[in-house]
């Protein structure tokens, strides 16, 4: 457990960890991150190596604060690529209102991210990405694969769950699917540029082009449980082409998947 770190001096980045290495293997698995503030980039974790392979798994992320840009995470500076599974982000922010930065949960500049079986609750940013913030820079592409997350109660001036923005002529592209994106404000996702956003079985509040979306209440347990009723529409929704859920059945939308072993009609 990491707790009430301040990057508040010298160095202003990654209240909690901080990696910035030219070639760097970071794993931190079953970890919480709590209070942590920077007064720059990633309140928790800040990644800005020229050469960095992260994986985060099974971690919780909260209350955790930045300055800029990725109130939980951020990453920078090149070929970097964080993996971040089975992971909890909640009540993260960042201050920022510039749009080359935000995301109150993760921030994903001119870098890569592979999120999967995440959910993100109630982070915010005072600008762009209630949850999560994807921009290139100048000449540097950014990207993210979003699978099997969800996102709800996220808030931002642009882009409650996901903001993505070209900055310059690097190239930007989001591959979401088999996600849950519901009430967050002031809208589900927001682009800014020429960006590629290929949104596919996901239920996104409002409505989103693409193959397999809905958008129709998932029908949470309610509460801080963010598992699915029975009824759930998001249920078997997901790709039949991805793996099967735990269960055998076809993938269903979120991180919380509903255990039909267990249903008894």
């Amino acid at each position: 457990r990491i707790g009430h770190g301040n990057a508040n001096g010298a160095d202003i980045n990654g209240g909690g960890l901080r990696v910035s290495s030219s070639a760097a293997v970071v794993t931190v698995s079953n970890s919480r991150f709590h209070d942590n503030h920077s007064n720059s980039m990633g309140g928790a974790i800040h990644l800005s190596s020229l050469s960095v392979s992260s994986t985060l798994t099974n971690c919780v992320f909260e209350n955790n604060i930045s300055g800029s840009a990725g109130g939980a995470v951020a990453t920078g500076s090149g070929a970097i690529t964080v993996y971040i599974t089975d992971c909890v982000f909640r009540n993260n922010s960042s201050t920022s209102a510039n749009s080359a930065y935000g995301g109150g949960a993760v921030r994903c500049h001119f870098s890569s991210a592979v999120i999967t079986g995440s959910l993100f609750v109630g982070n915010t940013s005072s600008g762009y990405g209630g949850a999560v913030a994807v921009v290139s820079a100048t000449s540097t592409a950014a990207w993210a694969t979003i699978d099997r997350c969800t996102f709800s109660g996220n808030s931002s001036a642009f882009g409650g769950a996901l903001y993505a923005s070209r900055e310059g002529t690097g190239a930007v592209t989001v591959n979401m699917k088999n996600s849950i994106l519901w009430t967050n404000t002031e809208i589900e996702i927001h682009t800014s540029g020429s960006v590629a956003m290929n949104v596919s079985y996901s239920n996104v509040s409002g409505g989103w082009g693409g193959t397999g979306n809905i958008s129709l209440n998932p029908l949470y347990v309610g509460g801080a449980d963010y598992s699915l009723q029975s009824g759930s529409p998001a249920i078997d929704a997901g790709d039949p082409s991805s793996p099967q859920d735990q269960d055998g059945t076809q993938v269903d939308m979120g991180a919380i998947y509903y255990d039909q072993r267990t249903y008894v009609p």
